[in-house]
């Protein structure tokens, strides 16, 4: 008797466990399909009730009240985000800029800049559906900069068309030429990144003349992307070179030189790119005279840049990242690339491609050291004397054994909050 109630409870507990799994799979295929299960019995699967000042239905009350408020309100939004979060690195006194000054804005990226990343936060430049983008030329000039048009029109010629490097991508369009191909950072068997800087000797005598007696705001730009990287076996396209693709390149250095040559001595970097760039060169030259970072500031914020350049506001921000001297000095660079395992059969003429992705696997040895987190505890451990973190191991800009001020350019957390100070 017993023995019979054991097999019943048994089989009583193993029927409603099935019923318990199977109601968890009917309720979240139900959920899936829930629009089309409702449409086709005619159901819903809420109740709308009206009360008091809701009668109308508008639950969430605007505190627009129309779309020009609306789109108005981004835009303030926009620049606010960038006045506070453009960084400042460097500052000889020349910023901040009077409102008058006459400026020269330097670089061909400062034509088509990048105002987001290139997959999922892409931003719509201008082209004809709609979007509005403004450029740090734009900027100045609705902040009543005198910008130096001569320059303008020379990026904006088709001589220097060949050098575009993304306009293309953006929709955007320049009369009398076609535009250059795109290229992007990808580790999917890209060879080549373009920088996109104008050769010095495509630089006139008119735009040169014309630039002499002006502040220079010289503007240095790389992309990035979702699923994109900088590979150390990059070249550059165009007759540009560089040691690696988030250094300075040949044509980026000589535009440089260039720019403190005619201008009224104010050299001011600004960087629009959310890639660590290698900037060390940048933060000794005496003939630079101030660095600031803009990151990728989206449709309206180089407007909040041109404020903190005017000293208009400042700027409060400080970086998420780490610039070290080399880009390559971090452990993680050390296994750098997707890998693939040695049984794989790899499509399409050997070439790695998206139905190959399952065979991709990356070294990870540097454990949680990605980073600041590798050069802040290799800091303290060489304090202590531990690990021998003092060593030489690891050393890209030591003059000895590993040396943190020397292997770092700006650190995590950096940024100067003050634009009057010299810094």
């Amino acid at each position: 008797m017993k023995g019979k109630k054991t097999d019943l409870k048994r089989g009583l507990a193993v029927l409603l466990t099935s019923i318990f799994v199977l109601s968890l799979f009917v309720t979240s295929l139900a959920g899936t399909y829930e629009s089309t299960i409702n449409s086709k019995l005619g159901t819903s699967s809420y109740k709308t009730e009206k009360t008091g000042e809701s009668s109308s239905g508008n639950y969430f009350l605007s505190a627009y009240t129309d779309l020009k408020e609306v789109v108005d309100a981004k835009e303030a939004l926009a620049i606010e985000i960038a006045q506070e979060g453009t960084v400042l690195f460097k500052n000889d006194g020349s910023l901040p800029l009077a409102a008058s000054e006459k400026v020269t804005i330097w670089g061909l990226n400062s034509v088509f800049p990048t105002y987001g990343g290139l997959i999922g936060s892409t931003v719509g430049v201008n082209s004809g559906k709609g979007q509005q983008t403004v450029s740090l030329i734009d900027a100045m000039k609705a902040r009543g900069f005198s910008v130096n048009d001569e320059m303008i029109q020379l990026y904006l010629s088709d001589a220097a068309a060949a050098h575009y490097r993304k306009a293309a991508f953006f929709g955007q369009e320049v009369p009398g030429h076609s535009l250059s191909p795109v290229f992007w950072p990808m580790y999917e068997g890209a060879t080549e990144y373009a920088v996109g800087e104008l050769p010095a000797g495509e630089y006139t005598d008119a735009a040169l003349n014309a630039a002499k007696d002006t502040a220079a705001i010289v503007f240095i730009s790389r992309d990035s992307s979702e699923a994109s990287d900088y590979a150390l076996s990059m070249k550059a396209t165009n007759g540009d070179s560089f040691e690696r693709p988030l250094a300075l390149s040949s044509y980026e250095r000589d535009m440089i030189e260039l720019a403190k040559a005619n201008s009224n001595g104010k050299v001011i970097v600004v960087l629009n790119s959310d890639m660590t760039m290698e900037i060390e060169e940048l933060k000794q030259d005496s003939g630079i005279s101030a660095i600031v970072w803009a990151g990728l500031p989206g449709a309206y914020g180089f407007y909040g840049v041109a404020d903190v350049l005017s000293g208009a506001v400042n700027p409060s921000g400080h970086i998420a990242d780490t610039y070290a001297v080399s880009s390559i000095s971090a452990p993680a660079m050390q296994n750098f690339g997707i890998f693939t395992f040695a049984n794989a059969s790899i499509t399409g003429a050997g070439v790695l491609g998206e139905n190959d992705r399952a065979d991709w696997y990356d070294v990870e040895s540097e454990g949680i050291y990605v980073g600041y987190k590798y050069y802040e505890t290799r800091y303290e451990d060489a304090v202590l004397g531990r690990a021998g973190a003092d060593s030489n191991a690891g050393v890209f800009a030591s003059s000895g054994t590993w040396n943190y001020a020397e292997e770092m350019s700006y650190p995590f957390g950096y940024g100067k909050g003050d634009i009057q100070q010299k810094c």
